[in-house]
């Protein structure tokens, strides 16, 4: 809890557009005015008590919904963080529902006890404004996601994927509730130094809904509210959701947090929506020149699939995925994020089948650098040929020690000299190298010709000399993609994305069997 006036308004400061309030895509005039007529409105609750024990002090920041304030818990003299919110948003009108379903939805969330969950005090209805609401919070001392990484650029990958565990451990808490944040943004995040590290705090579950058939919700029907750049497909289409929704908005905080940018960042709002449901995953490294290891791109790619059940299945799955990541989280075997590099791509010719992928063999090692390989098989829709990718990523070898000529020391009749230690022998140069292949979705049983060898993620030993391997990664309802590694002097990881087959149309009853109709075959 803090009670400074500096860090607070470093937490709620109103130079931050994305202030735990989401604003409408669109609303017209009447909105603006809504907004302009409740801005003025704010200041008239300076000095006033709500609830009957909040004395309000100051503005803190104010949003598209409402106003942030600091007040005083009375007569405990408590610091709190007093947010009140209006129903006013796009048809200017009192939304005679609105407290009703935000005292439902408040009462949810109320619930939410978790260290990685702001807490909610209290909450209620203004005694002398049907249409405001007002939910107090603990006040914390930090900087936001987006703020850390407005002054530190890119962070490293463990530290990305220790904040991306944590808040799949609020959310895990709050899908086990049936809530769903739908809001989930870098500016909504906050990280708080704590005596025994940084805490991080997911904050304003404003928007959220009860996964019951029966729960209202606080967004009323025909509003679109949400962060255009975080949101799923789901979402953005109305479609029915449930927690996966939340993951996909994760994976674009840890895209953010990896390589300082969006994945989708359109013109406009809405372009920036149709990116989300069309657009394919483009790769951090394509994308923004940072380096990630295969291994963690491969966790933000299943976040970010367009089909929620091509995401992991819930929050647990996610932290599972991390924690078997975690011991290779050092510099040895992840690079650093926020090296720019100009990547190698290689892209396959189209091939007649439907199966993705082509021989690829890897570069010539080079004495100074030691590349990794990540190829990523994209399956495209049916009757589309797939579109094979290498990256090159590198890291230097580290700085050979400089060594000089030591004089030889002065011997006397009586000492003999030292020995010269012998030369040390070279370590001998290792045979064989990791090959590691994984899939979109996981669990995906790879073949050599007739024999299974496992199921993603799968690691095996080769021959650095090896002769061109072909491997298949099938899976039930999925389409199949052949894979080929040839010779290497590095390790190397495969990621191949299975798409979905399409159901088949029902046949059509009527016509004339036998040779008189036409036939279409495909080769899978």
């Amino acid at each position: 809890m803090c009670t400074r006036r500096a860090s607070a308004d470093r937490r709620f400061g109103s130079r931050r557009p994305e202030l735990g309030y989401p604003a409408a895509v669109s609303g017209g005039p009447k909105a603006a005015e809504d907004r302009a007529r409740w801005a003025q409105r704010a200041s008239e609750l300076l000095g006033q008590v709500v609830g009957g024990k909040y004395r309000v002090e100051r503005i803190l920041g104010r949003g598209g919904m409402g106003t942030i304030y600091v007040a005083e818990q009375q007569p405990l003299g408590r610091k709190v963080a007093l947010k009140v919110l209006h129903s006013t948003l796009g048809d200017g009108g009192a939304d005679p529902e609105f407290q009703k379903r935000f005292l439902l939805e408040a009462a949810t969330v109320a619930q939410l006890s978790h260290p990685n969950i702001v807490v909610v005090h209290d909450y209620g209805g203004l005694e002398h404004d049907a249409a405001a609401c007002y939910m107090v919070m603990e006040l914390l001392e930090g900087r936001t996601i987006s703020e850390a990484l407005q002054l530190d650029g890119p962070m490293q990958p463990a530290r990305a994927l220790r904040i991306t565990r944590e808040i799949a451990r609020a959310l895990r808490a709050a899908h086990e509730l049936g809530v769903i944040h739908r809001d989930l943004k870098p500016g909504n995040v906050m990280l708080i130094d704590g005596p025994e590290g940084e805490l991080v705090k997911v904050l304003d579950f404003g928007l959220v809904k009860v996964m019951r058939d029966d729960s209202e919700e606080l967004t009323a029907e025909g509003r679109f509210l949400g962060s255009p750049r975080y949101m799923s497909p789901e979402q953005i289409t109305h479609s029915p959701m449930d927690g996966r929704s939340d993951l996909y908005s994760l994976g674009v905080i840890l895209y953010r947090m990896l390589s300082g940018e969006c994945p989708y960042a359109g013109d406009h709002a809405v372009q920036t929506l149709m990116m989300h449901l069309q657009q394919p995953y483009p790769p951090i490294a394509h994308r923004t020149g940072v380096t990630v290891a295969p291994q963690v791109e491969a966790i933000v790619h299943r976040l970010m699939q367009k089909e929620a059940d091509d995401r992991y299945a819930s929050a647990e799955a996610l932290i599972a995925e991390i924690d078997a990541l975690w011991p290779q989280l050092s510099t040895d075997t992840l690079p650093r994020s926020g090296e720019h590099v100009v990547p190698r791509v290689h892209v396959s010719e189209p091939t007649p089948s439907l199966t993705m992928g082509a021989p690829l063999t890897a570069p010539e090692p080079q004495s100074s650098r030691v590349p990794l390989l990540v190829l990523i098989a994209f399956g495209l829709l049916a009757g589309v040929a797939g579109v094979a990718v290498v990256f090159a990523l590198l890291r230097s070898d580290p700085e050979p020690v400089a060594t000089t000529t030591q004089p030889a020391p002065t011997t006397t009749p009586d000492e003999p000299a030292e020995p010269i230690p012998p030369e040390p022998a070279e370590a001998p140069q290792p045979t064989e190298f990791t090959l590691t292949v994984t899939s979109t979705p996981t669990g995906a049983t790879v073949w050599r010709g007739d024999e299974a060898l496992g199921e993603t993620p799968l690691s095996l030993r080769l021959p650095r000399d090896t002769e061109p391997v072909t491997f298949s990664v099938r899976l039930r309802g999925r389409r199949s993609v052949q894979l080929t590694q040839g010779a290497s002097e590095q390790d190397v990881t495969l990621v191949a994305n299975l798409p979905r087959i399409p159901s088949r149309p029902p046949r059509r009853s009527g016509g004339r069997s036998g040779g008189g109709g036409s036939s279409i075959k495909t080769t899978r």
